[in-house]
């Protein structure tokens, strides 16, 4: 078994060597594609070293054309043979052999000095239209076929009468040609006659020897056997090119070095006459470079789609860069290799020394978990053993833990809570604004402290005398929110019939005198902030007590908790109706801009009280006597005692008036 520190060591031994290897793969990587760059980049030179070659090899076998063409005896003698050739007969066939014969012999030693001068291969006569052998000075006794199918530069030349030049293969040789038209000036050097063309051409061998001179590299030209056997004649073919190289399946036209056949046989494939490349190859211990491009004919340049008709090869030694390689990638093996050592020694010490610190941590933390846990079981013990509720959520507000107390207070199952919100306590008794307030608290004096209505689970009223706190860990970041309540519903209930019994009339659950004296002060101080009009109207039932004695108390209470609803409906939420006395009522009235909308409104209270009532299906009818006071900007040092002082005379005047159910302070009558 592994100690936890020879675990630790091996996993990351394995994730530093995995990663050295990837380090050392890229170099060597990075090496070998710096060494194709260059080899691509050496390609494209030799390609555009042998482009330009080619085309100065044109020229010369144009220019050699163009100075035969305007000697005025060879055009004499081709003009003559042109004309017995248009004739036709056994006759102008003997004068036309003649003729040739006289030609051959006029050029022929100038020739000689081309050939060997020039390195020029094939000086050929051909009339047109078309492109039909008239003179072959190389083969002289090659004649009179005709090679419009094959010699395409022959029929431009005597087509358009224009020179051309350019790479083609013909029945004898394959050539760098250039072809020029020949016309013949008569005696009177304004008759021009045109006879055909005159083509020079040379092979590959001078062009090739020249690339390997210059720049130092073996160069090879292949023509497909496709292409030779179409076109050449077969003791051509025979004569000019000894064997098939077999696994090219093409032959070869000219090269610059011998060992050319070591490279194509090393090479296992048949040469791709189709792209260029470039790759690295070895032959008998040598690193060689070869690079490819395809060859075409001139027909093959004047339509682009037409297939290749073979290609050129160039190598060249590159041992010294294939050497600087393996140094390069023998160096990154090596920096990997004791890079990957001199890591591994700090970090197995690293890891020692972290060990071991770790074991000494983790016996304090044992020592301090076991301490823990037992503080933990006590807390626990506590939590259960108090008598107020204790409910525990996550920093997403999710019950995760409750005490017995909590369960028995809401009646909820410890299942039931745990996983729910504490929303399923809700009682819809509080609004937005409680709920904002109680959370700024929280955030930012890290509690609130309150009274919350919720609900049971049997939907009866709880009310919690409740602490919430927030729980955050050493960083600051909120982990709990923790609740601790109590019930005191039944406490709530006893405070509020207390109140309601000492503030209200306990038949109508009106104000009484108490609450009326507060209200109708702070009425007044605002009344007097705003300069506004407050009206007092002192309210006294007529023959009340004749109900009483007639039907009994009972009837007597329906009667005043009936006037009652129908006069707080009537006077408004914003003012104040009191009952102060048995059958005595007072009403503070504060929204009113005129006199006027107060005599409309007491109006209204007289009818509603005149509206007869049914007690057990007795009809009860009775009316009553209103006193108003007022305070205006003219009273201002009016109190509250002096205003109901002031209505309850005016009350008693308009009792004793027997045509006036209200009158106003300071009025005799008012109707």
């Amino acid at each position: 078994m592994f100690t936890l520190k020879q675990k630790v060591f091996l996993v990351i031994t394995l994730l530093i060597a995995s990663f050295d290897f990837i380090y050392i793969r890229m170099n060597i990587d990075l090496a070998q594609q710096t060494l194709h760059e260059s080899l691509v980049k050496d390609s494209n030179v030799l390609r555009s070293s042998y482009e330009l070659l080619m085309a100065k090899e044109q020229e010369n076998m144009q220019a050699m054309a163009t100075f035969i063409a305007s000697d005025p005896a060879v055009t004499a003698i081709f003009s003559q043979a042109k004309d017995y050739a248009e004739k036709g007969g056994e006759e102008a066939l003997k004068e036309s052999a003649k003729l040739r014969q006289q030609l051959y012999e006029k050029v022929s030693p100038a020739w000689k000095v081309v050939q060997n001068k020039f390195a020029a291969r094939q000086l050929h006569f051909l009339f047109g239209p078309g492109a039909k052998s008239y003179l072959r000075v190389h083969r002289p006794e090659k004649f009179g076929d005709n090679m419009d199918d094959v010699r395409h530069t022959i029929v431009d030349v005597n087509t358009y009468k224009k020179a051309v030049s350019g790479f083609e293969t013909g029945r004898v040789y394959s050539g760098i040609r250039g072809v020029v038209p020949v016309f013949y000036t008569g005696v009177s050097a304004v008759e021009k006659k045109y006879i055909g063309a005159l083509e020079v051409g040379s092979s590959f061998n001078s062009l090739v020897s020249a690339l390997d001179e210059q720049l130092n590299i073996g160069v090879a030209v292949f023509l497909s056997r496709k292409h030779i056997e179409s076109i050449m004649w077969q003791d051509a073919i025979e004569q000019r090119f000894k064997n098939i190289l077999i696994n090219c399946d093409c032959y070869l036209e000219a090269t610059s070095r011998g060992d050319i056949d070591k490279i194509i046989k090393s090479e296992d494939k048949k040469i791709d006459f189709s792209g260029s490349g470039i790759e690295r190859i070895q032959v008998d211990g040598e690193n060689l470079m070869l690079a490819f491009f395809p060859l075409k004919d001139y027909i093959g340049k004047k339509h682009p789609e037409r297939e290749a008709i073979g290609a050129v090869i160039f190598w060249r030694n590159i041992d010294k860069q294939v050497e600087s390689l393996n140094e390069t990638i023998k160096y990154n093996i090596l920096l990997g290799i004791f890079g990957f050592l001199f890591i591994e020694v700090l970090i197995y010490f690293a890891i020692r020394f972290a060990v071991n610190s770790l074991e000494k941590e983790v016996k304090v933390q044992a020592s301090n978990l076991i301490l823990s846990n037992w503080e933990i079981n006590l807390s626990n013990n506590i939590i259960e053993k108090l008598r107020e509720g204790v409910l525990v959520t996550d920093e997403n507000k999710k019950i995760i833990r409750v005490n017995q107390a909590a369960i028995d207070i809401t009646g909820y199952t410890e299942q039931e809570l745990i996983g729910s919100s504490p929303k399923v306590l809700f009682s819809n008794n509080h609004n937005g604004t409680f709920f904002s307030q109680l959370w700024d608290s929280i955030q930012t004096t890290g509690e609130w402290v309150g009274e919350i209505w919720n609900k049971k689970k049997n939907n009866e009223l709880l009310v919690e005398a409740a602490t919430v706190m927030v729980v955050k860990d050493e960083r600051g970041k909120t982990r709990n929110y923790l609740a601790v309540f109590s019930d005191v519903t039944d406490k709530v209930k006893h405070q509020r019939y207390l109140e309601e019994a000492a503030f209200t009339d306990s038949l109508t659950k009106l104000p009484n005198r108490i609450v009326l004296q507060q209200r109708f002060e702070q009425a007044l101080k605002l009344a007097k902030q705003e300069r506004q009009p407050i009206y007092c109207v002192f309210i006294d039932l007529d023959k009340f007590k004749p109900i009483n004695d007639t039907f009994g108390h009972d009837a007597g209470d329906f009667v005043l908790t009936t006037l009652s609803e129908r006069m707080s409906k009537t006077i408004g939420a914003e003012d104040t109706l009191a009952r102060i006395g048995g059958d005595e009522f007072v009403a503070v009235i504060n929204n009113l801009n005129s006199k006027q909308e107060c005599i409309e409104l007491l109006q209204k209270l007289v009818q509603v009280i005149k509206t007869p009532m049914y007690y057990n299906k007795q009809k009860l009818t009775l009316s009553a006597s209103f006193g108003i006071s007022i305070w205006d900007s003219s009273g201002i040092n009016l109190t509250v005692d002096e205003l109901l002082q002031q209505a309850d005379e005016a009350m008693y005047q308009a009792k004793n008036s027997m045509t006036s159910d209200y009158i106003f302070y300071g009025e005799n009558t008012q109707s």
